[in-house]
């Protein structure tokens, strides 16, 4: 495997500047299957660690969370692999023509989760879904064969009989790639309060590139995600976590160092001469007398470092009853 990996860094390096442009486009296509063949390779791997429980020599506890921390995936990434590695042995066909890059690792992942519905339901039509849908995989896009699954799904089993669909309904289902597919019908009243909701919303930025479509998806997710955050939904089972910390007021009038910045009490006065630096001739308020006034313009972390600071502390009074600066 080692060597393997070498080659192909080595040919990764190739120079394809000078190839006419049908070389380019040949080493396109070579590359193209040497990666379905590698993400055969990788889904062979991913089933048989899953089989044993491998994860567990590193202490994780999926196979899915190991590829999320050891291969840094996606929670979609790991899903989708996982999925369609466990259903890998009863898909035939696509595995091994995902080894011979015939098709693409996207195909298989369709193939598995038609294979998954089928199972669901009945696992002996899952071979016959197998072969309805590799018949055209080869010819078809990933999106294209998405929608023939669909079909065969449909052919194989039939909706059972339900009852007439109520006037309002909403459905919500994740399909492919961790999309979420919302679709359904709402009352009067209701669709006329969301259609209010996106009237309001501010015109888009000549910079936005997104389509009206898209803009109302994410109002939508704003809003929701807005009464998630309230905090005024049910304890159970739809609030996110919060967190609320209690500081008693005494904690909030020290520092950590047990200085006291807030006290309970008026402070007195120093009695020495406060800095320069914290005080301020203000022009724009003349006393009567003609004096100029002195307005304190505080900055408490000075004033703090000032009044802690021994040199400043207050010195006993000297016998004669005169302060060494100040006088009597």
């Amino acid at each position: 495997m080692v060597e393997c990996v070498a080659v192909l860094r080595e040919l990764a390096g190739e120079d394809l500047g000078g190839l006419p442009d049908s070389a380019q486009l040949g080493r396109v296509e070579d590359w193209e299957e040497i990666v379905r063949v590698a993400q055969a390779g990788l889904a062979e791997a991913v089933g048989a660690v899953h089989r044993r429980g491998a994860v567990a020599y590193n202490g994780a506890p999926s196979t899915k969370a190991w590829l999320q921390g050891s291969l840094r995936m996606t929670s979609g990434e790991a899903s989708a692999l996982v999925d369609t590695a466990r259903r890998l042995p009863v898909l035939p066909r696509f595995a091994g023509a995902l080894s011979a890059g015939r098709v693409s690792f996207g195909h298989v992942k369709v193939a598995a989760w038609l294979a998954r519905k089928v199972d669901a339901v009945d696992p002996d039509l899952v071979p016959v879904a197998e072969e309805m849908l590799f018949e055209n995989a080869h010819r078809l896009s990933c999106s294209e064969l998405r929608q023939i699954a669909k079909r065969i799904l449909e052919h194989l089993l039939p909706a059972k009989d339900h009852p007439p669909e109520p006037e309002r309904a909403i459905y919500l289902g994740q399909t492919y790639d961790d999309i979420w597919d919302l679709k359904g019908s709402l009352s009067p009243e209701c669709g006329a309060m969301l259609q209010t909701y996106f009237a309001t919303l501010p015109k888009p930025d000549p910079d936005d590139m997104r389509s009206a479509a898209e803009r109302r998806h994410d109002a939508l997710r704003d809003l929701i995600r807005h009464i998630l955050d309230t905090g005024e939904l049910p304890t159970t089972a739809g609030e996110q976590p919060h967190l609320t910390v209690l500081v008693h007021a005494s904690d909030l009038r020290r520092t950590p160092a047990g200085r006291t910045v807030l006290a309970d009490t008026p402070v007195s006065a120093p009695d020495t001469p406060l800095p320069e630096i914290l005080v301020r001739p203000d022009d724009e308020w003349p006393l009567d007398t003609g004096e100029q006034e002195w307005v304190t313009d505080w900055d408490w972390d000075v004033v703090t470092d000032w009044l802690t600071d021994p040199q400043h502390q207050p010195q006993p009074a000297t016998p004669t009853g005169n302060h060494p600066d100040t006088g009597p």
